[in-house]
């Protein structure tokens, strides 16, 4: 995770980075879990193969990045 090459002087700082790293570790596999149940995952395969061959982290990094891209559902309110 690169923590060998920086240095952190508070153990509760590094602890806080640490655990905001873990929250968007898990909101991302999450989302890359909610891409694919609902076939969002398809055109980021680079692979013909229908089975799963990464974990659901990459394809939920991939989502997030093209959240601002993705058509409005409908207003809100």
């Amino acid at each position: 995770m690169g923590l060998s090459s920086t240095r952190i002087s508070e153990p509760m700082r590094r602890d806080r980075l640490l655990l905001i790293r873990a929250f968007a570790t898990v909101l991302l596999t999450l989302l890359g879990a909610v891409g694919e149940r609902l076939g969002m995952d398809r055109p980021l395969q680079t692979n013909p193969c229908r089975t799963r061959t990464h974990s659901l982290l990459r394809p939920g990094r991939m989502l997030h990045e093209l959240i601002p891209t993705l058509p409005s559902t409908g207003s809100c309110g």
